[in-house]
């Protein structure tokens, strides 16, 4: 799928299951941003395992991490990972 700021956007999963990327955009310069749906609204290391896991992949360079939790406050993690509430997102 292609939008305005010609970016692919895709779902990431292995074939045996292991690893999922919930939503991972793309552009042409082979920057992508990758997003996780947490369901708590603490977000903790075991909830971010697949972002180290899709880095270490060949030929990916990725340059923003995200994860959408149900909290009230957005920030960013030590590790560079932007936590935003759901909220944000709209209705």
């Amino acid at each position: 799928m292609r939008g305005g700021a010609e970016a692919r956007v895709y779902h990431c999963r292995t074939y045996d299951g292991r690893h999922e990327i919930y939503l991972v955009v793309e552009t042409d310069d082979q920057c992508a941003l990758a997003h996780e749906a947490i369901t708590s609204a603490e977000v903790a290391d075991p909830d971010l395992t697949q972002f180290p896991w899709l880095r270490g992949q060949p030929g990916t360079i990725l340059t923003e991490m995200a994860a959408v939790a149900s909290g009230r406050h957005a920030y960013r993690r030590q590790d560079g990972v932007a936590v935003l509430p759901a909220v944000l997102l709209g209705p």
